[in-house]
């Protein structure tokens, strides 16, 4: 951050990812909760529950509350 105040940021100072958020290691927890649906749901597997059981329930409300297109209203109660 303190680099963005000396210069502006472009596309040569990306962030670094922690190791467990690397793309390796999500692939991993995706496919591990998936086999675990496969083995507890045999007949039905969801790759809904699977996905909610890798990376849990706060990223999914997250993402449905910015995918409805309520944004707005979520910034404008924010602001006041």
């Amino acid at each position: 951050m303190n680099h963005g105040v000396v210069k502006q940021s472009d596309t040569e100072d990306p962030l670094r990812l922690p190791t467990d958020m690397g793309p390796m290691s999500c692939q991993g927890i995706s496919l591990s909760s998936w086999r675990a649906q496969l083995s507890n749901n045999g007949s039905d597997p969801s790759l809904f529950r699977a996905l909610c059981s890798a990376y849990g329930w706060p990223y999914l409300r997250l993402g449905l509350l910015k995918s409805n297109g309520s944004r707005p209203l979520i910034f404008r109660q924010l602001m006041r």
